[in-house]
């Protein structure tokens, strides 16, 4: 199982009032990536922002990084 998997999806959709908004793909993580990823966001917040930042902060925020940044940045499959 490779450690990040995308499924194909257009580049945007049209939302009613014809906006365009990014494609909700989900992108599933190995847990050993997540587990990795949510201690590095944790890491940063404390190092650049000096804020503590709770696991499931952490692991929300993952969440919007890959499922809703990631596709508009990454997923253009």
């Amino acid at each position: 199982m490779p450690l990040v998997q995308i499924q194909n999806a257009k580049y945007y959709n049209e939302d009613h009032k014809g906006d365009k908004t990014l494609p909700k793909i989900e992108i599933e993580l190995k847990k050993e990536v997540r587990e990795v990823l949510v201690e590095n966001l944790k890491r940063y917040f404390w190092n650049e922002r000096n804020e503590e930042l709770s696991n499931l902060g952490a692991k929300i925020l993952l969440d919007f990084i890959v499922n809703d940044i990631g596709p508009g940045k990454f997923g253009r499959t």
